[in-house]
């Protein structure tokens, strides 16, 4: 069964929301001041959660909606985990009170709120078929999970029943009953332990025990001395409730987090990220934390604020920025990574964002989660002297020293180019990496890889009646053949700008330029060193637009790679970033 979330949540007269709408994408940091919103969105998804229990445990019944009789269910209000007191906007009751969700796999979701009477569920897949509990199940498969907000373990924890535990595994009462909880649910227990012993070195935990009949212990192992989880430090204690939420949830659709940071050290906030970034499910996380907030992927972070009527998602690190300014924080993110990071990796535009999907398909996780680096994108190539004098700048200001690195693009310069380079830059940086082709964007041309991706979205794809008979390489070829006199020109004028000083005639510099351009051109892999990957790629959508009606993205086609058809000059380049990343700084 293909997994279904949630894509888009529309709020109309519900709490703090007139009209609202938040899209969704895998991983959603929510941001904002005290009073934004961001509560009132997770509210309503606990009360969705209420709704599909109801659901899958019932059949649908006459119910009134917003606009007449329907199918639905009834929700009791004891089993919805928050307060419907004022639930309708500045107390507006000639407006209906809906939250629809919209899923991935075209249906909705309605919570209706009437002004008497308990809150309704409605599915609306268009169709009678979602009437029967199983058929619900069926055509909304959607696993809602949630990690309450925690609290240090109990000093002495009672053994209770299984249905208490059950009954609290969501709410404030679940660090209450940590040690019941793995008592009654052991299944997943070595992977918790697992967990634990892979992000916190040096820790073990161990099965819970009875003791005296009625009380439970659970005790850690701290490089080999035991203690009882109650002796480990609150820091510890809160860390593995996280994992245990995380563990157990494994198999949802989307996990809900509320301000996790609380009692965690920053490090372990950075930490919590990354592992959140790798999991199955989806993320809705709530947080002030600016740790977290400053560790995000720009696209991750998404503003809340009620007198707007839309959620807005960052795009740029600048934005970052932003998002601390409206917390009230006056925090610089990038003098704070640099200042943790101490290594500078100067890149050209967005290549980063290419090289980090790339990295996803490697064994670098690190890299793609920017962990010890901090990333700065820089325009294009500049002087060195320029470079130096900013991080002379910047170190002063922080007080210590930075490890330097950057990763070109070649442009059209020719091996001698690219060789002087190196010997100017090298006495400056720890790590120096000129690509081979022109730009990132050219790794992306691979003959089989492009090829499946057209046969994805035409041949595979009933609903685009175009027919695709060819064979990718015959249409790189006739584009590249078209654009051959551009890139000929560059490569041979830059060519002669560099030997210019030299004492070779430009009758020789230009006859040598010839020469090597033609030999690899015949080679239609070694003809990727000299394309603008770019610009080729743009042409290629034009070709596709106008005789299939579609075109490709850098996602679409990074998607398609398997590792093993990932350039090596890229899983080299990642070999050595890796190293940059872990070596000391003096």
């Amino acid at each position: 069964m293909s997994k279904v979330t949630i894509t888009r949540i529309e709020f109309k007269n519900f709490k703090a929301f007139s009209r609202y709408s938040i899209s969704l994408s895998k991983m959603n940091v929510l941001v904002g001041p005290n009073n934004s919103g961001k509560s009132t969105i997770l509210n309503a998804i606990r009360v969705l959660n209420a709704g599909i229990r109801r659901a899958n445990a019932k059949n649908a019944v006459p119910v009134a909606g917003p606009e007449g009789y329907t199918y639905g269910h009834i929700i009791p209000t004891d089993s919805i985990p928050i307060s419907l007191e004022n639930v309708h906007t500045n107390y507006d009751e000639s407006t209906p009170t809906t939250i629809i969700f919209h899923l991935s796999n075209n249906t909705k979701l309605m919570l209706y709120f009437p002004i008497d009477g308990n809150p309704v569920f409605i599915p609306m897949d268009g169709s009678k078929s979602a009437r029967t509990a199983s058929h619900f199940k069926k055509i909304f498969p959607l696993k809602v999970d949630f990690v309450p907000v925690m609290g240090p373990v109990e000093y002495k924890e009672e053994l209770i029943s299984k249905q208490t535990v059950q009954n609290g595994l969501v709410t404030h009462r679940a660090s209450r009953h940590f040690r019941n909880y793995w008592y009654y649910f052991p299944e997943k227990f070595e992977d918790f332990s697992e967990k634990i012993r892979k992000t916190w070195p040096g820790m073990d935990i161990k099965f819970p025990e009875i003791i005296d009949h009625s009380s439970l212990v659970m005790f850690c192992s701290e490089n080999r001395i035991d203690r009882e989880i109650y002796w480990s430090g609150f820091g510890f204690q809160i860390w593995c409730q996280l994992m245990t939420h995380i563990v157990r949830s494994s198999d949802a659709d989307l996990l809900v987090i509320d301000e996790p940071e609380i009692y965690l050290h920053p490090d372990l906030q950075r930490q919590l990220l990354f592992i959140l970034k790798e999991i199955q499910p989806n993320i809705l996380l709530a947080t002030h934390s600016a740790e977290i907030i400053s560790e995000s992927d720009p696209l991750d972070i998404v503003i809340i604020n009620k007198s707007l009527n839309h959620s807005q998602r960052l795009k740029d690190i600048d934005q970052i920025q932003h998002a601390m300014n409206i917390l009230g924080s006056n925090q610089n993110i990038a003098l704070t990574r640099l200042s943790k990071t101490r290594r500078v990796l100067f890149i050209e535009g967005d290549d980063f964002k290419i090289l980090s999907k790339f990295a996803q398909k490697t064994d670098f996780p690190e890299l793609v989660n920017k962990i010890d680096l901090t990333v700065v994108p820089i325009k294009d190539f500049v002087r060195w002297e320029d470079v130096r004098s900013l991080i002379w700048g910047i170190e002063q200001t922080l007080g210590t020293s930075l490890a330097l690195g950057t990763i070109l693009d070649r442009n059209y310069r020719c091996d001698e180019e690219v060789q002087s380079i190196h010997n100017e830059l090298k006495s400056n940086l720890k790590f120096l990496h000129i690509y081979k082709r022109k730009n990132i964007e050219s790794y992306l041309i691979n003959i089989d890889v492009i090829d499946r991706v057209l046969k994805k979205k035409l041949v595979d794809n009933p609903e685009n009646p175009n027919i695709y008979t060819e064979n990718f390489i015959t249409i790189l070829n006739t584009i590249t053949d078209t654009l051959k006199p551009e890139f000929q020109t560059h490569y041979i004028s830059n060519r002669i700008k560099f030997f210019n000083k030299s004492s070779l005639d430009q009758t020789s510099i230009i006859n040598q330029a010839l020469l090597s351009f033609e030999e690899q051109w015949i080679d239609i892999e070694k003809r990727m060193n000299l394309i603008d990957g770019k610009l080729v790629l743009s042409e290629i959508n034009t070709y596709l637009l106008n005789k299939y009606n579609i075109t490709i993205t850098n996602q679409n086609i990074i998607s398609e790679f398997k590792p093993n058809e990932i350039p090596e000059e890229i899983v080299q380049l990642f070999r050595n970033l890796d190293r940059f990343r872990r070596m000391p700084i003096q």
